[in-house]
């Protein structure tokens, strides 16, 4: 029996058209997605080696879906949250509630990792981002600042160690309390700004945080600095239905507030005015603009990876100490320099015995 056609009229703008459909062609396609979709699992999903040698099947670095991003359940269970609330409004002072939030959290996750890692060297972000942009990792869409939250995301899923993302936090700038995760442990932060909850969209990055003291430079008579991070492991974040109170942002500084309200002022388009900063920072004063609280969860420290960063190439002018310009000169340069200075005096006075003298250029 032949198989029966299925007619599909559709209303356009001309009149009634008329869309035959065979569903032999509908089974063909079908399979052919099948076998798309088995290629792809055998391809990611029951793969026994990744390009780094890696074990990649059922490990917590391979993505459950790949056509669009599914959040990594919290390891915290929903229950606790509550409790945690609670606890904090009643038994600690108002002035210590977000540390201890975080702290009681962090506990509560109960993580294998205990931070025994060393810090290690201090790595310069400049380092860091030009290997990024070499492997075609593009900068997390995250507002424009330059005091905000710096993130690179490589095009595509990444598949070993080198081509993870990578996230920068400056405790004193973008994300509050991050110098207390220690290389190889959990922890938390209040992270400043309005795209913190595009965070868990990256799923697993390297996370670099705790930055010293920067090393700066004078180039052309203007300073250049260069910041430096130390390297803290495999992270994966969470975004936590806390926010920082009231009593949290009265502790900051005025150059951190200012911070903060210029990083929610700033659009895609170009930096806020200044009548939008100031309505940014009675907005968060106010509790109005919320700085949410967001768990770093510390998958493994890789020491293959903080080994590879090692050997990348520092900046050229960092590397290198530059002249020191306010040398004093030795005796004989000095001595010379005068001579030479009264020889023109001379010269120009008319004194016998200095005719051949000639003008020194400038």
């Amino acid at each position: 029996m032949a198989p029966t056609r299925v007619v599909l009229q559709l209303i356009s703008t001309n009149g009634l058209i008329s869309y035959t459909e065979s569903p032999n062609l509908k089974k063909k396609e079908n399979a052919k997605k099948a076998v798309k979709v088995a290629h792809l699992n055998a391809k990611h999903g029951s793969s026994k080696q990744a390009s780094d040698g890696s074990q990649l099947k059922d490990s917590k670095y391979v993505h459950t879906q790949r056509k669009g991003w599914v959040p990594a359940p919290c390891p915290i269970p929903p229950e606790v949250m509550p409790r945690i609330a609670t606890w904090a409004e009643t038994h600690i002072a108002p002035d210590k509630r977000d540390e201890a939030i975080g702290d009681a959290i962090v506990k509560a996750l109960k993580s294998d990792n205990a931070g025994n890692a060393s810090p290690g060297i201090a790595f310069f972000e400049e380092s860091i981002v030009n290997y990024c942009v070499q492997e075609t990792m593009l900068p997390f869409p995250f507002r424009g600042h330059d005091s905000a939250v710096r993130a690179y995301k490589p095009f595509g899923t990444p598949t070993d160690f080198k081509h993870f993302p990578t996230v920068f936090l400056n405790h004193n700038v973008n994300a509050l309390f991050s110098n207390r995760i220690s290389p190889g442990a959990s922890g938390f932060a209040y992270i400043v700004g309005p795209d913190c909850a595009r965070l868990p969209e990256l799923d697993h990055f390297h996370l670099y945080n705790n930055p010293p003291e920067p090393i700066q430079r004078m180039e052309y008579n203007r300073e250049i600095t260069y910041p430096r991070y130390h390297y803290a492991g495999v992270y994966r974040a969470h975004k936590l239905p806390f926010t920082l109170s009231r009593q949290g942002w009265e502790a900051l500084s005025e150059g951190a507030k200012m911070t903060a309200a210029q990083i929610y002022s700033q659009t895609y388009g170009g930096p806020g005015s200044r009548a939008e900063t100031i309505a940014k920072l009675r907005q968060l004063a106010s509790g109005a603009e919320p700085i949410s609280l967001v768990l770093f969860e510390c998958l493994e420290y890789s020491s293959r990876y903080y080994s590879y960063a090692k050997r990348l190439p520092v900046p050229l002018i960092a590397a290198t100490a530059p002249p020191d310009t306010r040398r004093i000169p030795p005796k004989a340069e000095l001595d010379r320099r005068t001579a030479e200075e009264e020889k023109q005096r001379k010269w120009r006075m008319g004194v016998p015995g200095y005719p051949h003298i000639r003008k020194a250029r400038p």
